[in-house]
């Protein structure tokens, strides 16, 4: 099973609009990240994300390219706890992308790759994704990449 940990694209700040939807240079991260990832065929069965308008724009964007279908999860707000998604993404045989935020993709990726959320392992800009894969063992990252590499 592959694991897409995807950070949303950059937002307007809280003072413009309390949504914090997607600039234009995020929607264009959004965009050269999904690129990248049909690219390298990335096929995810579902896309996930948390429900904030960032991510849910960041997913429909990953979704359009990529084919999969969208929905919004529970637990992947920015501090939510990564724990239940250890148990849960390794009960998974399907490929996810899961689109959320910061610190919690960090987390995330910390903690299924060493057991431990403390370590800073992958610094997620925004539209960043790395791709974790796992057979009977550990997680294991694959790859990492940004959106600059898709502009």
């Amino acid at each position: 099973m592959k694991l897409y940990l995807v950070r949303h694209g950059e937002a307007l700040v809280q003072g413009e609009d309390s949504a914090r939807p997607l600039t234009h240079r995020g929607r264009r991260e959004a965009e050269a990240c999904a690129l990248i990832a049909a690219r390298l065929a990335v096929k995810p069965f579902e896309i996930w994300h948390s429900g904030k308008a960032r991510a849910r724009e960041t997913a429909e964007i990953l979704a359009a390219k990529l084919g999969a279908p969208v929905r919004q999860a529970a637990g992947l707000f920015p501090n939510d706890a990564v724990e239940p998604w250890g148990e849960r993404a390794g009960q998974g045989m399907n490929d996810l992308m899961l689109v959320g935020h910061l610190p919690f993709m960090e987390r995330l990726a910390s903690y299924l790759l060493t057991g431990d959320t403390g370590f800073d392992l992958l610094a997620f800009r925004t539209a960043a994704m790395a791709c974790l894969a796992r057979e009977s063992g550990p997680w294991r990252l694959l790859w990492m990449t940004g959106p600059e590499m898709g502009l």
